[in-house]
């Protein structure tokens, strides 16, 4: 029995000395290198794109490093359609949403801004054709 107690008391005194170290410890940040500091950026960037209305003459865009797009419609361009394909100079077909919906804007409005539709996301190469008249527009991505 005596020796229970001793445990006992051992024990106690074990705890009491951690709950003292615990209360007499100040707690400070763990400090970071610059390398965990780093903080993520996004760049811009603006480009051309040539806009026919004929595919094989539109100028090919490499969405394959692009996070985002945005177009800039030229004056006459009243409504586009989006085209990707793995390469730059293969065989371009419509881009489609999961649904069937070809990726297009049905009606645009010169000098304004419009996204790049959801579908084109996952396309490396993109080309926008007009289905009215031939224009230079501004692309915004972001990288």
């Amino acid at each position: 029995m005596n020796r229970m107690h001793g445990w006992i008391a051992a024990g106690m005194l074990a705890l009491a000395l951690l709950a003292a170290y615990a209360s007499a410890v100040t707690r400070q940040p763990i400090a970071q290198s610059a390398a965990a500091q780093v903080a993520i950026q996004r760049m811009s960037a603006s480009t051309s794109l040539a806009i026919h209305t004929d595919l094989a003459s539109c100028d090919a865009l490499d969405n394959r490093n692009l996070a985002a797009c945005r177009i800039k419609i030229p004056a006459s361009v009243t409504a586009i359609a989006f085209y990707e394909c793995d390469t730059a100079d293969g065989t371009y077909t419509a881009s489609r949403a999961s649904d069937g919906t070809a990726a297009a804007i049905a009606t645009t409005v010169a000098g304004d801004w419009y996204d790049f539709p959801a579908s084109t996301f996952g396309a490396a190469y993109i080309k926008v054709v007009s289905t009215g008249s031939t224009g230079t527009a501004i692309i915004v991505v972001k990288t």
